[in-house]
């Protein structure tokens, strides 16, 4: 699939929780931040708790390749508010724009 489908998928998932979203070199900023009630992961200490708790192959973060995914985790970036960006190249990679919604579903809790 081409990078622009999967980015406009990705980018369509997140934007109905938010009022802007803007690409910028193969990151994905998140403006307002992406928040959501029901997100597992609104921090960098939610991440690593989830991380700890989470087995590999139970999480959908499991689809990466251990280099994608240290990668696209190592790229998160957080405020007060919940997650405010994160570097795609790894997903549109490696994942279908399927596998990529389950991470943010499953993890973020996007709609």
């Amino acid at each position: 699939m081409k990078l622009q489908s999967v980015v406009s998928a990705l980018a369509l998932t997140l934007l109905p929780l938010t009022s802007t979203g803007a690409l910028a070199a193969n990151k994905l900023v998140v403006s307002p931040v992406l928040s959501s009630p029901k997100a597992m992961i609104s921090s960098a200490g939610d991440l690593n708790k989830y991380l700890q708790s989470a087995t590999r192959s139970a999480s959908p973060l499991g689809a990466l390749s251990p280099n994608g995914r240290g990668r696209f985790l190592a790229s998160l970036s957080f405020n007060q508010r919940g997650l405010t960006g994160f570097r795609y190249d790894d997903l549109q990679a490696e994942l279908t724009p399927t596998q990529i919604y389950q991470i943010f579903k499953s993890v973020w809790g996007a709609a």
